[in-house]
């Protein structure tokens, strides 16, 4: 539900600069390094 309520933020036309796949895994995994496996699984599970 977290990454919905993220997304939620950039819709509809999801064309911000901060709008970046760093920026999201950062809002959801906070003190951890940017691992893209692990952001493409918790997107395949929204």
């Amino acid at each position: 539900m977290e990454l919905y309520n993220i997304l939620k933020k950039y819709h509809p036309r999801f064309t911000s600069v901060d709008f970046t796949k760093e920026n999201v895994y950062s809002l959801l995994f906070k003190d951890k390094e940017y691992n893209d496996a692990v952001l493409r699984n918790t997107f395949s599970k929204l």
